[in-house]
């Protein structure tokens, strides 16, 4: 289990920290750190996730840019009715140096491969893509139009 937070910038795995997946203040809505009760069952595993697309990626960073979001917040940015942005079980992304298309393959090779067992969420969108770790057996994968802005 993961100490509780005593300062910022708290890793979580090797290159992603707490603050990474924190909601923003936007759209009308307060800024909100990533729900401490779910780091360990929900963010650790979601960390550990991207790591393995980082290492794919040869090391290149990935940047978050949406992790946990409030329901409210979701609903204003115009975020699926059943987010699991909403539940700390999703990322959307952005790997630096690469397109959409390169990480896509990436992720879809580890797939196969059998690297990526809690990958349950995918989503194709124009400037980045989304990763998610819901529960269930099923892969759900979908196209979107929402960039990252």
């Amino acid at each position: 289990m993961i100490a509780a937070p005593s300062a910022p910038g708290l890793h979580i795995t090797e290159h992603f920290t707490l603050d990474e997946f924190a909601q923003p203040q936007r759209y009308g809505c307060p800024a909100l750190a990533y729900p401490w009760q779910w780091v360990s069952e929900r963010l650790l595993p979601l960390c550990q996730m991207l790591e393995r697309v980082r290492q794919a990626c040869a090391g290149r960073s990935v940047l978050v840019c949406s992790g946990y979001r409030s329901l409210v917040y979701n609903t204003r940015m115009g975020g699926a009715v059943d987010s699991q942005h909403c539940q700390g079980r999703a990322a959307d992304v952005l790997v630096d140096g690469l397109l959409v298309s390169d990480v896509r393959h990436v992720v879809e090779q580890l797939l196969m491969d059998g690297s990526l067992p809690l990958l349950k969420g995918v989503g194709i969108y124009p400037t980045f893509m989304h990763l998610d770790i819901r529960p269930g057996s099923a892969l759900v994968h979908w196209y979107g139009t929402r960039r990252v802005t």
